[in-house]
């Protein structure tokens, strides 16, 4: 449809004078004048201005709808130009009604009026200043440039349109002939007046001897010399006699005076609808970018633009209608709310009264991504040498990333140019652990999770901790003290981050002993608390210096050190078996051993505990000390006992100790 419109040669377009379409709205202005000659609008259309050449006065009007013609009325005000010129043709206002141009064909002048108050014909005075165009032609029509630093006058003699000079903008006196000009007696004989689009692009001119508006290209904006003619309408079925024209400053209403009926007809030059062009996008971040479009033809006024643009997959999002761009300007839209990294379509549409443009051709983009967004937790599992790092990616910036993990350091603010545990794969969003080793015991650091993805890394928070250390360990005092052997007591008051694998107690005679010394110690996974530990291999009558230690990957760690000194006699011999008596008291009542005693100072003890049920045993009680071979059996019914071999000095040693029975004398 559009394509169509443009090419249906009946649509109008602002400024193409070929395709004018009568309004079937008019004004009769007999009533000022019966010989009116030229039409003038102010630029908001709200008033209107006639030279009446018979009366010679400058009629006022007001249109109650501003460029609607038959809404004019007049406003019982006006000039008479009578005193300058018996025959006014043209009058002219600058753009702030603060001045006006009038033409005269007696004088062949154009004179310069000032008004008091703008757009008050009636308070208008002539401003005693005037150029003489007769060195030209007999003027008909006068227009200036929007600046005022040019004047156009059409001259009827010759069919020509003349350019001058100003070189004080708006003051006419000031104006000088340019020698440019164009002849437009190809066109009429009988130019009657002139008027220019305002950017100088188009001029216009009426022939009374056709009835016609010609126009006209310069190819230089104006620069009239470069003029040539290009279309036409002709105006004969409304008047046949046309003598001013004046345009809306959009180009889309067109006003002639018809002299012949002294009336002004209104037409309509309404645009066509405009075409544009989706031009590349520009400015594109992770979550906004710039939209692109150019108006190809503004269809003959300013345009009003917008985009629509989806997410791949997704529908459209509009932009509103805004702006007024023509003919090749371009125009954008800063657009906000994209998802990162993602595919996204777009075009440009544009509008005029006519309508709306068919889309422009669709284009794409692909967001940025940025880096990710990561949190950091509380480093866990803390040990002397080892622990774990904790992040979660919240946000992954638009693309999966290719690599997390956690940095450290001593000194704050870690990145992967320090420590790291990494791992790399393809990641979304969630939380993640990585293992932290090779630290040192005891050492505060400073932890910081991250992520990568294309647009480089993200990293979390900071946090700290410290490393554990060696475990702490209380040495207490030393029980079971015998010649040889004894028992070591240590707790693991703080296991320093980690579980000990080792504990136990160390021992030397020398003073502050380590493992490097003698020690009893046990493997195992071992928390807090208290441990014993046996203690063989020793010397009697020795003193020792006794630590408990435990283990951790930080190192040993050892408690205080005590003392303790072996007894002097050595425990040796024979523990019996636990013998159940309830049949031998009844035959036996006495135990008798042998022994072999190596020297004199030796002597043998036995000590002995029974039990009526083997779980409540008697205290262990010496019932013989050498030299004796027997001893009375208690009455109870299990039975243990010990031989013990003692010596106040030197190493004893018992040879054969052996025991029987003897049975009761009855």
């Amino acid at each position: 449809m559009a394509n169509k419109q443009l090419l249906d040669g009946n649509r109008h377009t602002p400024w193409d004078v070929s395709t004018a379409t009568y309004d079937d709205k008019s004004k009769y202005v007999y009533a000022q004048d019966e010989a009116p000659y030229s039409i003038f609008f102010k630029p908001d259309g709200a008033k209107m201005y006639i030279m009446g050449r018979y009366s010679g006065f400058v009629y006022q009007y007001s249109l109650s709808t501003p460029w609607d013609v038959s809404s004019a009325s007049y406003d019982d005000k006006s000039k008479d130009i009578y005193d300058q010129d018996e025959i006014p043709t043209d009058a002219f206002f600058n753009p702030d009604g603060t001045k006006m141009y009038v033409v005269g064909r007696i004088n062949n002048t154009v004179f310069q009026y000032s008004l008091s108050t703008p757009w008050d014909v009636s308070t208008a005075s002539y401003a005693w200043k005037s150029k003489d165009v007769s060195n030209q032609d007999y003027p008909y029509g006068v227009f200036f440039k929007p600046d005022g630093t040019k004047m156009y006058m059409v001259g009827s003699a010759n069919s020509i349109v003349y350019q001058y000079s100003l070189s004080t903008p708006w003051d006419v006196s000031s104006a000088s002939y340019a020698y440019k000009s164009k002849n437009v007696s190809g066109q009429d004989t009988a130019p009657r007046c002139v008027f220019f689009k305002p950017d100088g692009t188009k001029m216009y001119i009426t022939g009374e001897v056709t009835d016609t508006v010609y126009q006209y290209s310069l190819s230089t904006p104006w620069d009239v010399s470069t003029a040539s003619y290009d279309k036409y309408k002709d105006v004969s079925s409304q008047d046949t006699s046309p003598m001013g024209v004046c345009f809306k400053p959009d180009g889309i209403k067109m006003y002639i005076m018809g002299n012949k009926n002294d009336t002004v007809y209104q037409y309509s030059l309404p645009p066509l609808v405009p075409t544009v062009t989706t031009q590349a996008v520009t400015d594109v971040q992770a979550t906004t970018a710039r939209l692109n479009g150019q108006i190809s033809n503004d269809g003959g006024e300013a345009c009003q633009y917008r985009f629509r643009y989806k997410k791949s997959g997704g529908s459209y999002i509009y932009t509103t209608w805004t702006g007024a761009k023509t003919t090749g300007q371009t125009f954008y839209e800063a657009i906000n709310g994209l998802d990162k990294k993602s595919l996204y379509y777009f075009n440009a549409q544009a509008k005029n009264s006519a309508g709306e443009s068919a889309w422009g051709s669709e284009l794409n983009f692909t967001t940025l991504a940025i880096a990710p967004v990561v949190t950091t937790q509380a480093v866990s599992d803390i040990a002397p040498v080892t622990a774990t790092g904790n992040g979660t990616i919240t946000d992954i910036g638009g693309e999966n990333c290719s690599k997390r993990g956690v940095c450290w350091n001593t000194t704050g603010n870690p990145t992967v140019a320090d420590d790291k545990s990494e791992v790399t794969d393809s990641f979304g969003v969630g939380a993640f652990t990585r293992p932290m080793t090779g630290l040192t015991p005891g050492q505060h650091y400073y932890v910081r999770a991250y992520a990568y993805n294309s647009a480089g890394y993200g990293y979390g928070s900071q946090v700290e901790f410290t490393t554990g250390e060696a475990p702490t360990v209380t040495t207490q005092a030393v029980s079971d003290i015998a010649p040889v052997t004894a028992t070591g007591h240590g707790n693991i008051t703080d296991i320093g981050g980690e579980n000990c694998s080792k504990r136990g107690v160390c021992w030397n005679t020398t003073g502050n002993p380590t493992v490097a010394d003698s020690k009893s110690e046990e493997t195992d996974s071992f928390g807090t608390g208290a441990f014993e530990r046996a203690m063989t291999g020793l010397t009697p009558g020795q003193l020792y210096y006794v630590r408990a230690y435990a283990y951790n990957s930080a190192g040993y760690g050892y408690g205080g050190q005590v003392e303790f000194t072996t007894k002097t006699y050595y425990a040796t011999g024979y523990i019996g078996d636990v013998i159940d008596c309830t049949e031998l008291v009844k035959t036996y009542d006495r135990l008798e051993w042998t022994e072999e005693i190596p020297s004199p100072e030796q002597a043998i003890e036995i000590k002995i505990r029974s039990s009526p049920d083997l779980s409540t045993w008697t205290d262990w009680e010496v019932i013989y000390s050498s030299p004796c071979t027997s001893f009375v059996t208690p009455v109870q019914r299990y039975l243990e006992w010990v031989a013990t071999l003692t010596t106040d000095q030197g190493t004893p040693k018992l040879k054969d100790l052996g025991f029987s029975w003897t049975k009761k004398v009855e």
